[in-house]
């Protein structure tokens, strides 16, 4: 499978990406002017739902930027669990780093530069492998 990737001007400035699995390849329209880290981010969340399109219900699917972990789409943490530290292995540094100065997931998110989804990733993999800290996690 493949995925095409283009940048679109949605008139939402919440909405990050769009996702349909209904064209051959595969699309993701992208918000114009998207940081490089956000927009990372959503490639790498489309590309496992385009490899894995019998674990996600959904053929098309709207990306919303979250601001909050209230408002992170746990979808795309699940999508990015499976491929962000083979991926980004500078951003598990980074998200490393911030959280232990910071123990926070949102000012981790922010310090390190890295979208709050991806964070959430990383610190649920190191989690789930006894890589953070008693205390930490």
């Amino acid at each position: 499978m493949s995925l095409r990737v283009v940048e679109w001007g949605f008139r939402n400035q919440g909405l990050e990406g769009y996702y349909a699995r209904d064209f051959e390849p595969s699309v993701l329209a992208v918000q114009e002017g998207l940081r490089p880290e956000a927009r990372r981010a959503r490639e790498l969340e489309a590309r496992v739902y385009d490899e894995r399109p019998l674990s996600f219900k959904w053929d098309e699917k709207f990306c919303y930027a979250a601001g909050s972990l209230l408002e992170v789409d746990p979808d795309a943490v699940r999508a990015l669990r499976l491929t962000i530290e083979q991926d980004e292995p500078e951003w598990v540094e980074r998200v490393r780093h911030e959280w232990r100065g910071y123990w926070n997931v949102e000012s981790t998110a922010y310090w390190s530069g890295v979208p709050l989804q991806a964070t959430l990733a990383i610190l649920l993999n190191l989690r789930d492998r006894g890589e953070l800290d008693a205390e930490e996690g």
